[in-house]
């Protein structure tokens, strides 16, 4: 989901909430009590100039 700096969904021009499907990187974390986590980074085109 693609979000804006305030944390609110981007719609798309039909309302629905727009996604991503281009991972830029993901990041390989372990947690404070010794777990596994990996979190995907998402980008997406910027917007279409009118």
């Amino acid at each position: 989901m693609l979000i804006n700096m305030y944390g609110n969904s981007l719609l798309a021009e039909d309302g629905s909430t727009r996604i991503s499907v281009s991972t830029d990187f993901s990041s390989l974390l372990t947690g404070k009590f010794g777990g596994l986590y990996i979190v995907s980074h998402f980008e997406d085109p910027p917007a279409r100039c009118i």
